[in-house]
């Protein structure tokens, strides 16, 4: 529901948990996550309300409000053609069972991008920390240059990223291309960038991946 209010540029209210289709569980939103840094976290891409303003709440309250499913796995022009004009009318849209209401394909690519990112519980934040500290998340491209700076890459080097597309783009790669100008980024198939990074002088993987292990265990194979 985020990615879609997004796209159609609306308010979301915070969102209200199911309580007896499944299970008799009273628990709201805000008992299960971080409903702050729900908000805070994306309020550069939606805005979000914890609750209604009280004259819309009345409404609801009423139950002068319209309520609808969604259907399922809708391409978002779905959204826009059907949902948006409901909203311009009734100004409120109570969209009820909302699971698997987006299809996974044919998004514009910030939709796709917003709709991946993860939505952080409580003490999230603190493990987050613990796992940077105990060297268990991916290194980031700073970091990647100062590993590189620390052990005397020459920044003349060829550096080629075998990866997909990184993650706050040109802006996070800045420290890097400034290290080590000679960046080549694949946009190809995976088995070029296995290959590439198979016959390297140095491969350096930020994660220990899949390919990394496999990456590893060829290279030592074949003596590198």
């Amino acid at each position: 529901m985020v990615a879609i209010a997004r796209y159609l540029n609306v308010t979301l209210v915070v969102p209200e948990l199911d309580k007896t289709s499944f299970w008799a569980d009273p628990s709201e939103f805000q008992g299960i996550f971080d409903a702050d840094h729900f908000i805070t976290s994306l309020r550069d891409e939606i805005r979000i309300l914890k609750k209604l303003p009280p004259r819309l709440k009345r409404r609801v309250e009423r139950g002068n409000v319209y309520s609808m499913p969604p259907i399922s796995w809708s391409d978002i022009s779905y959204y826009h053609k059907q949902i948006l004009p409901l909203i311009q009318k009734y100004k409120i849209v109570h969209l009820n069972k909302t699971d698997a209401r987006l299809a996974n394909n044919g998004l514009p690519s910030d939709i796709q991008k917003l709709r991946c990112r993860k939505l952080q519980g409580r003490g999230s934040g603190r493990v987050d920390k613990n796992e940077r500290k105990d060297g268990l998340c991916p290194l980031t491209p700073e970091e990647i240059a100062l590993t590189l700076r620390a052990l005397d890459i020459d920044s003349n080097i060829q550096i080629y990223i075998a990866a997909g597309e990184i993650d706050g783009g040109e802006r996070r790669m800045a420290s890097m291309a400034a290290a080590y100008p000679n960046l080549n980024h694949s946009s190809q198939m995976a088995t070029l960038d296995y290959l590439v990074s198979l016959e390297s002088d140095i491969f350096v993987p930020t994660y220990d991946g899949n390919m990394a292990k496999v990456v590893e265990g060829h290279r030592s194979d074949n003596f590198f």
